[in-house]
């Protein structure tokens, strides 16, 4: 593993926000997961990075880095028209969608254009116009980096959840090494989510034309992390209690609302956020997006400690009109660990 000492790395985390850290070590290869391991034990202050599109720095990082940047696709015919597809962690995922629709593969098209690296996507089980990653997940591959060993999760012991998994309930427990996905050549659409919706009655509709709806969707919706530092939605839609929700649809007829189960609800944390006017709030380099009131933007030199206390005003003033209380979905890393 090659290490830069006191590195910057603002280019490494999609927010944009200056800061440096200790040590960062780049690792390329599947041989250098053992080297990782046992220097990881080692080390006070560990982090495990990839894209940096699900973390916020709050200032420099008096830790060591590891940046997980291995490559490899590799596809495995399982039966008529199903493909198993393992991706090395360090992969692009949207540069993996595009590459599976290429080879003719379908499956995940609604989870185009979301930052990051394959590595880090079981993490947040990332999910996006009614498809979750876990729908087409067959295995994780990880290094248990208390003990020091490979270990290989099947989909149904990950623990998957919204926005949560086994990996997110330990972090820096596993280091994801490789996923292996299960597409087909057989294109069978979910369409249950607008505006997919519309493509519902179209004819002889492709998974390129479901892949070309939802990055045309996002690009109009979310800003480009490579002109306006973000990190996507930086709140969990809350679940909350359907009688709860009951309460509140009487108050705010308009509140879109999605029942979860007979016992629980979830609300969109975007429009509770909207219901404050706070939308296109800026203050200096930093803000909520004008379109989208889950973003919270960098505008230039914003700084990250700056960012996260908005997040906690916003959660702050959200919970005094709604008494509902919003869970941050960006990870935030202290200069002292997270």
């Amino acid at each position: 593993m090659q290490c830069i000492d006191n590195a910057d790395i603002t280019q490494l985390n999609t927010f944009g926000v200056q800061a440096k850290a200790k040590k960062l070590w780049q690792v390329k290869s599947e041989q250098e997961f053992s080297e990782l391991a046992s220097r990881y034990q080692q080390t006070e202050r560990p982090l495990l990075l990839g894209g940096g599109s699900n973390l916020l720095f709050e200032g420099d990082f008096d830790g060591e880095i590891f940046h997980i940047q291995t490559q490899g696709v590799e596809y495995s015919t399982v039966s008529q028209d199903q493909v198993e597809v393992r991706a090395q962690a360090g992969e692009n995922w949207h540069q993996l969608v595009q590459q599976t629709l290429a080879s003719g593969l379908s499956g995940l098209e609604n989870l185009a254009l979301i930052p990051g690296t394959v590595g880090a996507a079981p993490i947040q089980n990332i999910g996006a116009y009614g498809l979750e990653l876990k729908d087409r997940l067959v295995t994780v591959e990880t290094i248990d980096l208390k003990h020091n060993e490979r270990l290989v999760f099947a989909q149904q012991d990950c623990q998957f959840g919204y926005r949560d998994s086994l990996f997110k309930q330990n972090l820096g427990r596993y280091l994801i090494t490789a996923v292996t996905f299960k597409l087909s050549t057989r294109f069978s659409p979910v369409l249950n989510y607008a505006p997919l919706t519309e493509l519902a009655q179209a004819k002889n509709l492709t998974a390129m034309d479901v892949f070309n709806c939802v990055v045309a969707t996002r690009r109009e919706k979310l800003p480009d992390p490579s002109q306006i530092g973000n990190a996507g939605s930086f709140f969990k839609n809350p679940i909350i209690a359907s009688s709860h929700a009951e309460e509140l649809k009487l108050q705010f007829p308009n509140m879109p609302i999605y029942p979860v189960d007979e016992h629980s609800t979830k609300v969109a944390a975007g429009w509770l956020i909207d219901q404050l006017g706070l939308k296109g709030f800026r203050d200096g380099d930093i803000g909520i997006h004008k379109k989208q009131a889950l973003v919270l933007v960098n505008y230039g030199k914003g700084s990250g400690r700056a960012l996260n206390e908005l997040a906690n005003s916003i959660i702050k003033k959200v919970y005094q009109q709604f008494a509902i209380e919003l869970e941050k979905e960006v990870r935030i890393i202290s200069d002292r660990g997270q």
